[in-house]
């Protein structure tokens, strides 16, 4: 796979099992105009997923039941 190198700085691969039990934590950011945003941030293997990818992976979780 390649991803555009301004968006992504690597690409890798967990286990369902390491994002299940992953930290997990949530901050309210302001966005331009005012706007606020919940952005949720996970901690796993030694990297930190946040962002499109953090949202996308809470709302998985969610769907599972688990987030």
């Amino acid at each position: 796979m390649r991803g555009d190198g301004n968006e992504v700085a690597e690409w890798f691969w967990f286990r369902l099992g390491d994002l299940l039990t992953a930290p997990h934590r949530a901050e309210e950011w302001t966005a331009e105009g005012g706007e606020h945003r919940l952005v949720h941030y996970y901690e796993a293997e030694g990297r930190t997923i946040w962002g499109v990818t953090g949202w996308i992976v809470h709302d998985l979780l969610e769907r599972l039941g688990t987030g």
